[in-house]
């Protein structure tokens, strides 16, 4: 389902007239081009069950690997996400990693969404009127078509997404952002993905395996 959306928006103008917007930037883009959908790519449609929603990919050099919040082993971890990690240790009493290789989360059915999918090194948030917003108005669109759904938003940026929420089976859990600056506003202790597993079995479905080792 996913593979079928990615090759129908890549037909359409404001998709071209993005890229073209892309290929003329002589700095280093992230992540690489053949990881733009990898979040896409590495769920299943049919095992979906959780999105996480980011912003843009990290700026610095060797971290965006196309999956939100996600660095590739041997990458340092950044702080949003070792915060993520306290975040689960003091849930389920997990020991920390030392990698932040989130693909795991993927294969367990958790989209780790960004909602502009490319940045220019060192230039946060670069990419923002691109045309990467209509690709991700239209996911949304096909996210809804889909039940069951648990939706992790995590800080202001996030929240807006939730008026493009409108399955009624799906559930909005909203937090601060895992950021060193919000982390212990309301993400700390906020029991969200053992909040998210409780509904993810209410609704008959097997709980996410989130422990990342």
């Amino acid at each position: 389902m996913f593979k079928k959306f990615i090759e129908e928006e890549k037909n359409k103008p404001y998709f071209k007239t993005l890229v073209n917007k892309i290929n003329k930037i002589s700095q280093p883009v992230f992540p690489k081009k053949e990881d733009w959908f990898r979040s896409l790519e590495m769920t299943s449609f049919s095992n979906l069950k959780v999105v996480v929603i980011g912003q843009d990919p990290y700026h610095n050099k060797n971290q965006a690997n196309g999956l939100a919040f996600a660095v590739n082993d041997g990458v340092k971890v950044p702080p949003s996400l070792k915060n993520i990690y306290k975040e689960l240790s003091y849930e389920y009493g997990y020991q920390i990693p030392n990698h932040g290789d989130l693909s795991a989360w993927s294969k367990e059915g958790v989209l780790l969404l960004n909602t502009i999918l490319t940045v220019t090194e060192n230039e946060p948030l670069s990419h923002q009127g691109f045309g990467w917003e209509i690709f991700i108005s239209n996911l949304f669109q096909l996210l809804q078509t889909k039940d069951n759904l648990v939706y992790l938003l995590w800080g202001n940026y996030a929240h807006q997404f939730a008026k493009k929420i409108t399955n009624k089976t799906h559930v909005v859990i909203k937090t601060s952002h895992p950021s060193p600056l919000s982390f212990y506003r309301s993400f700390y202790r906020s029991n969200m993905f053992k909040k998210t597993n409780e509904i993810l079995i209410n609704k008959g479905l097997t709980k996410i395996n989130w422990e990342i080792k």
